[in-house]
């Protein structure tokens, strides 16, 4: 991965840092369970990072999901259509634990 989206990464993850933390945790929660889960899972335990919705206010939920990635506790299996309406069908990441 490139610097610049390393620093940008940690920005998001530095402008959210008490979120990002519980946010970590519970990915460690649904790692261990060994099914597959997407990013929305991990915000339906700890909401948004931001509270709202918006364009760039949430940046830290794929940042943290990456650390975790980096980190050994998950890998990516695939890809699926976002079920948040918020969402409005993006495609997101599917995960398991490692």
């Amino acid at each position: 991965m490139n610097d610049l989206k390393e620093y940008g990464m940690q920005l998001a993850l530095d402008a959210q840092p008490v979120w990002s933390e519980q946010a970590f945790e519970a990915i460690k929660l649904l790692a261990s369970r060994k099914v597959e889960f997407t990013s929305e899972d991990v915000l339906a335990l700890t909401g948004l990072p931001s509270g709202g919705v918006g364009m760039n206010k949430n940046n830290a939920s794929g940042a943290v999901m990456n650390k975790a990635a980096k980190a050994g506790i998950i890998r990516k299996v695939g890809y699926a259509t976002a079920k948040r309406k918020e969402s409005h069908g993006s495609v997101h990441a599917v995960w398991i634990g490692v």
